[in-house]
């Protein structure tokens, strides 16, 4: 239930990150491709933790260039809270379905687009986010860990 507050990736820029955002290796890129930048809803540079607003909507947006062709894409989120990990499931694991992703993608740039509603019911408290697109092989294209705080809407 926590696990919404994975859904607040702060804006990020390769080597500016809002809200303490760093990617999950320190580094921009991998075999795979380069990370270009991540932005969230109501999150900015000032922001030391990227508030998830309970009873309202957070929208993801992340933008990548490939260094080849992938199959599949799928979004993984996790929220880290007391140091113990907690899966988010998502509407589907498919991260070509719904987000701007076409699969296969081809080499080049891509904006991968995620909305989700934050439950009032969910509890106030700080949670770090990790969320991960994976190719077919299980082998990270992005990886973002957000600093997040779920809150009371304003």
């Amino acid at each position: 239930m926590v696990l919404a507050a994975l859904l607040a990736l702060a804006g990020v820029l390769p080597m500016t990150l809002a809200a303490d955002i760093e990617t999950c290796d320190g580094e921009q890129g991998n075999d795979l491709a380069d990370f270009i930048k991540a932005e969230v809803s109501d999150c900015s540079d000032d922001t030391p933790k990227c508030p998830l607003y309970r009873g309202k909507n957070v929208s993801i947006t992340l933008k990548f260039k490939t260094k080849k062709e992938i199959k599949e894409v799928q979004h993984i989120v996790h929220g880290t809270v007391a140091g113990v990990p907690v899966p988010f499931p998502l509407a589907s694991p498919d991260a070509c379905q719904n987000t701007g992703l076409q699969c296969p993608l081809q080499v080049g740039e891509h904006t991968y687009n995620y909305a989700l509603f934050v439950k009032p019911i969910y509890p106030k408290l700080k949670v770090s986010v990790k969320w991960e697109l994976k190719n077919e092989d299980h082998k990270n294209i992005v990886c973002i860990n957000i600093p997040s705080e779920l809150k009371d809407s304003q």
